[in-house]
């Protein structure tokens, strides 16, 4: 240790106490600053996480109305595609409600991918949506149950998609990941066994 501190003690001996001074205070300061700028680039690392899992909620919210009214799009297709022809008016008005969704989303979508430097999380969402409601009222109830199911599981994909890049899936916090977990797997897989059914149920009813 001798052999370590006598180079530095003859330096100092030789300044004055200004230069002394001066030295052991950029001893101490230079590191200080080094860790300090680490904790704040750590603190920004943090910042820009929480700003990305804010966008990834905003996104998700979005996608939540497709899941409300494509779902119920297909079940009424069902009854009206065996037989009750007074749902038409029911099927147009939910037709409004997944379009408007729909270009919520798209708008939206822009703004994500933009941000995380993607390609479109939505991919051809939007095509194969269009593409059910031009044949709406011409389908076979078999391929429209089939066709809306598809789009659907699309839809759910996304939310898995946008919770894990956004890093709502890989978050510091066990709260945020176990609550996004249940709102992008556990709520979105029960409610569609749920509206399966519903569905179903539909296109029996109508065909009695």
């Amino acid at each position: 240790m001798d052999m370590f501190f006598k180079p530095i003690t003859a330096i100092l001996d030789r300044l004055r106490f200004p230069a002394k001074f001066g030295l052991i205070f950029l001893f101490i300061l230079v590191p200080a600053v080094f860790f300090a700028v680490m904790a704040f680039t750590q603190s920004q690392v943090k910042l820009a996480n929480i700003d990305k899992q804010l966008l990834g909620v905003q996104y998700l919210e979005k996608t939540q109305n497709l899941l409300k009214f494509v779902p119920q799009h297909r079940g009424i297709s069902q009854g009206f595609l065996k037989g009750n022809q007074e749902l038409k008016s029911k099927l147009i008005e939910l037709q409004g409600n997944v379009d408007n969704a729909m270009q919520e989303l798209k708008t939206f979508d822009k703004t994500f991918a933009t941000t995380f430097d993607m390609p479109s999380p939505m991919g051809n969402i939007h095509n194969e949506w269009k593409t059910i409601k031009s044949k709406a009222f011409d389908y076979q109830p078999k391929d429209s149950f089939k066709e809306h199911t598809a789009l659907i599981t699309k839809i759910m994909q996304l939310q898995e998609l946008i919770a894990d890049n956004s890093r709502l899936l890989k978050s510091d916090f066990e709260d945020i990941y176990l609550l996004t977990r249940i709102a992008v797997d556990v709520v979105p897989n029960f409610t569609e066994n749920m509206g399966q059914a519903r569905g179903r149920g539909n296109g029996v009813a109508a065909a009695k």
